[in-house]
């Protein structure tokens, strides 16, 4: 039994306000000649446009050179620099996406305690310049102060799975477990909840959750993921037991080889799983998540309360699923094998109509100094959310912050966030 994953590292969190509180330390705070501050502390409006121009000539120009907008919901708050209504569009899927994560585990709708910002960029090279690195579409980066999740628009509909998504799920479990009563609202986690889900069904569930679609108003849930099955299915006899998923706790510990193995095998478990449970359908007349209720898996339900007990794994894989790993494991990859690229469940705009009324429409323009201090933050670290202190575009958030206290120098905002 492993707990799940918490969003936020807190040591690479201390970590970033340190790189923070580095950076600035350093910054050149010093205005151009006849520069003044774009708040109008004294002189004139010639002298800001002065320090706006020098900022845009250093490495921050192609981002600070965007209309950035903020649309704030309850739950998250996305700022990107697509046109309103495609924002907004990406608003209500994701807000769709919150609301079917929650009805498929059964978790209360609360509010994160750290907040959440998606960041979502109309092409590959500004993600890659926020992230320092040209191979990225996406990353997700905890810290203390938000958590960020940064991709493109068409990463969102990455048919082997968007990352982001991915990252979504972890969130909307962890911030339902930190809202107070986590066994009642995880129930697949019985007494445990979700503070104590094994790693496979942690990662599974995010990877059977994050291809979900949106395409004209209908909702697509349980399309395979393309690129695990396509891992599973190009196979060979040296494949991970199913018995040794069960058992991870560390999955950053395992060879490289057997990291995919993992993933792709643990989302195999929960697709397969749910292709059962959800055999004849989305169940009828399934409530909204305003209890806690929903469609419920009753098999992984089964397993994961019975190892919230301390049963044996093995045992509790045998109970649940109605076979031993070995059998287990032969099912799964028959159902690999025969599975079609078709969704486990589709559900019209009618179940999301309460969601649209209250989704908000009206984008918050970013001024300069605002989105740059903004994207400075979500610069710093990059995609590197794990790796060691001075990873990650310092170079890039550098550039930003300058940019942000040449415009307001001084301003506590600028210099803390």
């Amino acid at each position: 039994m492993t707990r799940a994953r918490v969003p936020v590292d807190a040591r690479g969190g201390v970590r970033a306000c340190v790189r923070v509180l580095l950076l600035l330390a350093l910054l050149p705070v010093a205005l151009p000649a006849g520069a003044v501050a774009a708040g109008g502390r004294g002189g004139d409006a010639d002298g800001a446009a002065d320090a706006y121009r020098a900022a845009l000539a250093g490495p921050a120009r192609p981002l600070l050179a965007r209309r950035w907008a903020e649309y704030r919901t309850p739950a998250f708050t996305l700022y990107s620099d697509l046109d309103a209504a495609d924002a907004i569009a990406s608003v209500r899927d994701i807000e769709r996406f919150a609301h079917v994560v929650r009805e498929t585990v059964g978790l209360a709708q609360r509010v994160s305690t750290i907040p959440v910002e998606f960041w979502l960029c109309a092409d590959a090279a500004t993600v890659a310049r926020l992230a320092g690195d040209s191979t990225l579409l996406g990353f997700m980066r905890p810290s203390p102060r938000a958590s960020y999740l940064v991709a493109t628009a068409a990463a969102l509909d990455d048919p082997g799975g968007s990352p982001m998504l991915h990252e979504y799920v972890h969130l909307l479990v962890r911030s339902a477990a930190d809202g107070g009563d986590a066994a009642a609202d995880a129930g697949a986690g019985g007494e445990g909840g979700v503070l104590d889900l094994p790693r496979w069904y942690d990662e599974g569930l995010a990877e059977f959750l994050a291809t979900l679609r949106v395409h004209g108003g209908e909702v697509r849930i349980g399309v395979p993921n393309r690129r695990r099955l396509q891992q599973l299915r190009m196979r060979d006899d040296r494949l991970m037991g199913i018995g040794q998923v069960l058992a991870t706790s560390d999955v950053e510990a395992l060879p490289g080889v057997r990291v995919a193995e993992f993933y792709a095998l643990s989302w195999a478990l929960v697709h397969w799983s749910y292709s059962r449970s959800w055999a004849d359908g989305w169940p009828a007349g399934a409530p909204h998540v305003a209890n806690g209720a929903g469609p419920r898996n009753v098999a992984i339900d089964d397993y994961l309360r019975r190892v919230s007990r301390g049963e044996p794994l093995r045992a509790a894989a045998r109970a649940a699923f109605g076979s031993d790993v070995h059998g287990l494991q032969r099912r799964l990859l028959e159902h690999v094998d025969r599975v079609r690229p078709v969704p486990l469940v589709k559900l019209p705009a009618a179940h999301f109509a309460h969601l649209d009324a209250v989704v908000p429409v009206t984008p918050r323009e970013l001024d300069g100094y605002e989105a740059a201090w903004r994207l400075g933050y979500v610069a710093l670290g990059g995609g590197r959310s794990r790796a060691p202190a001075g990873a990650g575009d310092e170079a890039m958030a550098r550039a930003l912050f300058t940019h942000a206290l040449r415009l307001r120098p001084g301003d506590l905002r600028a210099q803390m966030g």
